[in-house]
């Protein structure tokens, strides 16, 4: 009952940061948002030359499987951890260098 108890805490804690606003959800909105001006034809072009296109891909995938997977209302975990993608520091130094065109 004690250990059901301290989970409820916790989970109510996490709630309220959701409530609050800024989350590592929203973050990962923003980033995954900053790195899909790059899914063109021009950007799948640069990321190819520079060796980036793999990477791009699979950590885009990573993010959209994170943000648009629907949950079961029927599943109900109390431990859950999920895992936030971040991007290489290469893939983020190629970023960063075309960020200011968009």
């Amino acid at each position: 009952m004690l250990k059901d108890l301290k989970a409820i805490v916790k989970l109510l804690g996490e709630i309220k940061k959701l409530l609050v606003g800024k989350n590592d959800m929203t973050d990962l909105e923003k980033q995954y948002q900053e790195y899909k001006y790059f899914a063109d034809s021009r950007g799948m072009k640069l990321l190819g030359e520079q060796g980036l296109l793999d990477e791009y891909n699979e950590y885009m995938s990573e993010c959209e499987k994170v943000l648009f997977t629907e949950t079961d209302d029927r599943t109900m975990t109390y431990d859950l951890k999920v895992v936030l993608p971040k991007p290489s520091p290469a893939l983020e130094k190629f970023k960063n260098r075309f960020n200011k065109f968009f």
